[in-house]
């Protein structure tokens, strides 16, 4: 079964931990991509990725660690 895990780059302790586990599970063929730290993104990515549109339809929910989750996902 195909699995996909998003990891952000700098939790290296976590993605051993994961790693560890789908390693009791050969069934699954795992692939890791890097999470978009949202709150590091420049100003230019920020307009590339769409951040206006996020903020005007999540307001106060709109918070750049949100928009880097949401296009972490939506990237893959």
């Amino acid at each position: 079964m195909k699995t996909f895990i998003i990891n952000m780059s700098k939790d290296t302790a976590k993605r051993a931990t994961i790693e560890a586990q789908l390693e009791k599970y050969p069934e699954l063929d795992y692939e890791i991509f890097p999470a978009v730290e949202g709150a590091k993104l420049s100003g230019e990515k920020l307009i590339e990725y769409g951040y206006e549109a996020f903020f005007n339809k999540y307001v106060s929910f709109g918070t750049l660690p949100s928009f880097g989750c949401s296009i972490s996902h939506s990237m893959r």
